[in-house]
């Protein structure tokens, strides 16, 4: 099965973006899963099962959040090289 991921990269529509005015965060939040819905639907791409939208959105959501947990639960995010440095113990590589 094709992996027919729904991304940002792919769910612009070509041409010139406009700014917009402000709206409710409603407001953008329902056209955006409007826009993720059609294009999926465009796509061939199913909304639910095995691989589908709602499985991609849902692990997407996941990851993201049990980064924010660990990133809060460390006081650091685990992609600072810097702070990894810091932390090594003396006479470590």
């Amino acid at each position: 099965m094709e992996d027919a991921s729904v991304t940002s990269e792919n769910t612009s529509k070509s041409g010139p973006v406009e700014a917009a005015e402000p709206q409710p965060a409603a407001a953008v939040e329902q056209r955006l899963i409007d826009q993720l819905v059609d294009r999926a639907q465009a796509e061939g791409l199913q909304l639910t099962g095995e691989g589908g939208l709602l499985q991609q959105l849902t692990r997407r959501l996941l990851e993201s959040a049990l980064e924010g947990e660990m990133t809060d639960h460390l006081g650091y995010d685990r992609q600072d090289s810097n702070l990894r440095t810091r932390l090594r113990r003396p006479g470590e590589p």
